[in-house]
């Protein structure tokens, strides 16, 4: 009977981590391409970033409605005067409604992408006003 050749280590080994190697590869690219897979750095900033957005957006939506009963509660001459000034303001212009004292209370501390938000949507509230301090809306040019 005849004894199978031996094969030397080094060769059966050298495959075997030629395959660990190319299979790490190969899974690398998988994950990282077909199954969206990302590092946690990535997904710590994509996390951060949806974080804000719901901050900036749930400031708008508490801080919105409180925003415009202040308005409604100024004297008639003081709600048309600022009305006026937010309709010539522009679009992004948020510095009307922050000097206005309209997005929070005096001593409350709101940060910046908060009061961004609840002006952005107190300044759209407002704006949508037919009637400002008892009387029509004046005409803006």
């Amino acid at each position: 009977m005849e004894t199978p050749a031996k094969v030397p280590w080094k060769q059966t080994w050298g495959k075997f981590i030629w395959g660990i190697v190319l299979g790490t590869l190969a899974m690398w690219i998988f994950l990282g391409t077909w199954a969206d897979w990302s590092m946690r750095a990535t997904v710590n900033k994509e996390v951060a970033a949806a974080v804000e957005k719901a901050v900036e957006k749930t400031a708008g939506e508490v801080g919105g409605p409180a925003c415009v009963a202040r308005f409604d509660r100024l004297h008639p001459a003081a709600a048309i005067e600022k009305w006026t000034a937010l309709k010539k303001a522009g679009d992004f212009d948020t510095s009307v409604m922050e000097s206005s004292g309209l997005i929070g209370e005096p001593d409350q501390k709101i940060d910046a992408a908060e009061t961004t938000a609840i002006a952005t949507v107190c300044r759209s509230v407002i704006l949508a006003k037919t009637v400002v301090g008892g009387k029509p809306a004046p005409e803006v040019q």
